[in-house]
């Protein structure tokens, strides 16, 4: 199967329209604003501003009223509440972030997380007996729980009432449950549909709080910002209005944990943006769930001290190093069994690969391969597998049509998880072949890149760098703009990172030199020509208290290339 190029697509801009439209800016910002979508100053300067405030009230959420009466009776009466959680960052940041303020409303309240290994995702049986007999009379999901039918009836005849709040997909049958907060159930009048699991529990805390007259919600929208970055939420709406203000407590006001997480990842107080929650301390989080326990990730996110989370943020660091040395491998295995076809999706199961790092290695693959991606590891009888697609391949639709071979699966339109027996997998993978051959043609499966503005690196500048800033937070879907500067030359080139892994370059343009970062293309250092066309984002790069603009490359060609 052949690594999909991508085609690079330039904005038809009219220089004297921008400029007429933005005339406070320059011709490089004026494009910048016009990709994403503004028609006006007036209209960009509020965005850049921060002047928008996206808060909808959380009663709003269909079954809100229903989920705040019956938390409430829990507290008023003392009865044992369990969150049960997600083991992602998502699900990590929702329970610590719904336990610490049910514990401020008074409550008996702990968290349970499942053990991915054992237990797998979501709700099950043998949690909820356990948590019976235990005595626990409400159990709160968060960041999981919408396809939980059969368990939600298991919770109902031993006397567990249950709350589910969830942002995945929902299926045609929902779980019996006492609420479901989920802003995408049919008919749910909620404006913002993309919430992360995070932002559900937060509407759930801020009904609770703002009802017992408690200002607690504003102190966990650290928590928010990192669940919602984690967990790849559109940054659109009420997700960039929350994560603003997220952001903004981050680095001023960190929980000890994460000043101890910050520290060991090297990234300082108050430079906190989207990309290091991107790169630097959610993975660190996801990590837990992935290989141990998620225990390890709360309980840094509870720490009462520095002292106290030091050791936990090393331990979440090492098990971060080994994440990334297993995908690694689990993406070179994968693909050497992939084969020689032009197939529509790429599908890789083996009883070696480590189910922690399935999710990561279908991510790869689909981003390089540009198409659908399943990664799985073969047990004794069942296969348990991830998924990652494509924009306008819905993921969880083409499941539904597969459901009758499946055990159990759930998830969003780019992302999934599911399981099956062994002995259906070549029925599933050809049926769900089918599928994607019917609405995948080439054009679909062509990757574009969408270049926002074509610069010289003289535009490069100060100026730019703080305009840059002033864009975020940015990230999925709202996309930090894509800058396109063509036959610049490679003046120093060399292999940077674990096994040379990244390429980092300096390269020349009107007679200015500017560093590049190019990740995971160490391997094309030699194959470059001296004149190349770079597509990046920009970003800046601090060194011995100096700054300076750095390209950090998407892709790269030939100068001069179509």
């Amino acid at each position: 199967m052949q690594r999909r190029a991508r085609r690079w697509v330039y904005p038809e801009h009219d220089p004297k329209l921008i400029r007429s439209l933005f005339p406070r800016f320059t011709e490089v910002e004026g494009q910048i604003l016009t990709g994403l979508g503004f028609k006006s100053q007036s209209a960009a300067i509020s965005f850049l501003n921060d002047e928008a405030i996206i808060d909808p009230d959380p009663f709003l959420l269909t079954g809100m009223a229903s989920a705040v009466s019956r938390v409430q009776q829990a507290i008023r009466e003392a009865e044992p509440i369990t969150i049960y959680a997600d083991y992602d960052a998502d699900g990590v940041t929702s329970a610590a972030l719904l336990y610490s303020g049910l514990q401020v409303l008074g409550a008996v309240v702990k968290v349970y997380f499942p053990d991915r290994f054992t237990e797998g995702y979501g709700i099950n049986n043998g949690a909820i007996e356990r948590l019976a007999r235990e005595r626990c009379s409400l159990l709160i999901s968060v960041d999981c729980g919408i396809r939980a039918v059969e368990e939600a009836q298991t919770a109902r005849k031993l006397g567990v009432d249950l709350i589910i709040t969830d942002h995945h997909h929902p299926p045609s049958e929902l779980p019996n449950a006492v609420a479901i907060l989920n802003p995408n159930l049919e008919g749910d009048p909620y404006p913002q549909k993309e919430l992360a699991g995070v932002g559900v529990a937060y509407k759930l805390l801020q009904a609770l709080t703002g009802e017992a007259g408690v200002n607690q919600a504003e102190e966990v929208l650290d928590l928010v910002a990192i669940g919602t970055i984690a967990d790849m939420s559109k940054l659109i709406g009420e997700n960039r209005a929350t994560v603003q203000r997220g952001l903004e407590r981050l680095n001023t006001q960190p929980r000890p944990g994460l000043r101890s997480l910050m520290g060991i990842a090297g990234y300082q107080l108050g430079r906190i943006d989207a990309n290091a929650i991107g790169f630097g301390l959610g993975p660190r989080i996801n990590a837990a769930g992935r290989l141990k326990r998620a225990n390890l990730a709360f309980d840094l996110l509870m720490a009462p001290s520095e002292d106290n989370a030091n050791e936990l943020a090393k331990e979440l660091d090492d098990i971060n190093k080994r994440r990334q040395e297993l995908t690694l491998q689990v993406v070179e295995a994968a693909e050497q069994s992939i084969g020689e076809g032009d197939r529509p999706v790429v599908f890789a199961f083996d009883p070696i690969f480590h189910e922690g790092v399935v999710g990561l290695a279908a991510s790869r693959l689909s981003e390089v391969y540009y198409r659908p991606a399943f990664v799985g590891t073969v047990g004794e009888e069942n296969t348990r597998i991830s998924a990652r697609s494509i924009p306008g391949f819905h993921l969880t639709q083409a499941l539904e049509i597969c459901s009758d071979l499946l055990l159990r699966f759930g998830g969003h339109a780019a992302a999934a998880g599911l399981s099956l027996e062994n002995r259906l997998i070549e029925d599933f993978t050809k049926r769900f072949e089918e599928i994607a051959r019917a609405q995948l043609d080439e054009e679909r499966m062509t990757p574009k890149l969408n270049v926002s503005a074509e610069v010289n690196v003289s535009d490069l500048n100060p100026r730019l760098l703080k305009f840059h800033d002033r864009l975020e937070p940015m990230g999925e879907g709202n996309e930090w703009p894509i800058l396109a500067a063509r036959n610049v030359e490679i003046v120093n080139r060399r292999r940077v990172g674990a096994e040379g892994r990244h390429l980092k370059l300096k390269v020349r343009g009107d007679a200015l030199v500017i560093d590049a970062i190019a990740f995971r293309m160490g391997e094309r250092m030699q194959e470059l020509p001296d004149r190349i066309d770079l597509a990046f984002r920009l970003e800046r790069n601090e060194y011995m208290g100096q700054i300076s603009p750095q390209m950090n490359v998407v892709d790269i060609r030939p100068a001069n290339a179509s």
